[in-house]
């Protein structure tokens, strides 16, 4: 049975919550004898996308550049009396506040120091603790059932409370089940692009809401303790999942994942006892495209304007095992004297119409020998 499908079209917009998935890059700019240069520009490029984000140092040579999306980037600071700074080959993930001091060197704005070295992705600037699961690892890592939530166990101070065997798509409680900071399992925040994605199942803890396709996520960011206060109302921490954008270039992939009963081993207690592997067989597949929105001699998204696609389909087939209660040969003709052999002190014992589960009658044992017709209730 086809259980999901997906369109994403990240070029609109959506608002809702307080949470926020993007991040901010700040720092401070300083001679090479480490005064502070005030009033230097900076500049923050998407790489992907060539979106730009500027700012001003203050006069203690501070800037910040917020609301940056997850991604690549390029940082370049210029001043009056000193050469220009590039940094290329930033990855900035979600819901992250990276540090990077700049040091201008004293030469013309013509000239321009490059420095290739990725900034640190140790957070210096919030006292919240968390790693994210970056794209790389996200392509990279297996993860049986294709759910990128399965992701946030191997973030630290995760505990695993359940067994991971496999998440399906759809299993949404099943991905609920691990504890982080000490707190209960059940009782983390989880959000889809700064949304919260959570369910609510009463007493029971967290369900998510929603699982989207692994090949659409940029990244997971997992806190196990977050203090930042838009992130109140849960004991926990916070698994964040940040679904992918277009880019300038045109991309797309395309997986199916297959399992069946052939290709698999009899299960060892199924073996012993003789019997046959039930058959099964599960299929997942997906696909993804993103790029630039083009319409020949109407409009070239390029820097612009994006489009970003993801199909993801499910069918599976198997044998459920069923267990049934059936009437001994005595009981169909109302002979219920075997229940006496039971571990029952009282003896008593209410029956109730199998077809419509009312009360029919009420047996009162007090003996040992019961003639057959105190044995015989009427029957519905």
């Amino acid at each position: 049975m086809l259980r999901r499908i997906l369109v994403l079209l990240p070029f609109f917009v959506g608002l809702a919550g307080a949470q926020e998935f993007r991040s901010t890059l700040s720092g401070r700019i300083t001679d090479p004898s480490g005064a502070a240069v005030p009033n230097a520009k900076v500049t923050a490029t998407k790489s992907d996308t060539n979106s730009r984000f500027e700012t001003v140092a203050n006069s203690g040579g501070l800037y910040t550049l917020p609301f940056l999306p997850p991604g690549p980037y390029d940082l370049t600071a210029e001043a009056s009396g000193f050469k220009t700074y590039v940094q290329t080959g930033i990855q900035i993930g979600s819901d992250t506040r990276v540090a990077q001091d700049i040091i201008l060197n004293i030469g013309a704005a013509t000239e321009s120091v490059t420095v290739t070295s990725d900034a640190p992705q140790l957070d210096s600037v919030s006292a919240s603790a968390g790693q994210v699961i970056t794209t790389h690892e996200v392509e990279s890592l297996p993860v049986n059932g294709r759910a990128p939530m399965d992701l946030a166990v191997l973030g630290y101070g995760v505990v695993n409370t359940g067994v991971r065997d496999q998440n399906r798509p759809f299993e949404n409680s099943g991905f609920s089940t691990f504890a982080m900071g000490g707190a209960a399992s059940g009782a983390n925040a989880a959000l889809l692009d700064g949304v919260p994605n959570v369910g609510t199942l009463g007493t029971s803890g967290t369900r998510i809401s929603f699982s989207p396709p692994v090949d659409s996520v940029v990244d997971v960011k997992v806190e196990a303790f977050n203090v930042d206060a838009s992130y109140g109302g849960f004991g926990g921490g916070t698994v964040e999942i940040t679904t992918k954008g277009g880019t300038n270039q045109l991309h797309g992939s395309a997986s199916e994942f297959n399992q069946v009963s052939k290709l698999a081993a009899t299960p060892f207690f199924t073996n012993a006892a003789g019997s046959q592997k039930p058959p099964y067989r599960q299929n997942l597949w997906s696909m993804t495209v993103g790029g630039p929105v083009w319409i020949p001699k109407v409009i070239n998204g390029k820097n612009r304007l994006f489009f970003f696609f993801t199909y993801e389909g499910f069918q599976d087939a198997y044998a459920t095992p069923a267990y049934f209660t059936v009437p001994t040969a005595a009981e169909v003709q109302g002979d219920f004297s075997h229940l006496l052999s039971l571990n029952n002190a009282q003896k008593n014992y209410t029956l109730y119409d199998p077809n419509t589960a009312v009360l029919s009658v009420t047996i009162a044992f007090s003996g040992q020998h019961y003639p057959a017709e105190s044995s015989k209730p009427d029957r519905h």
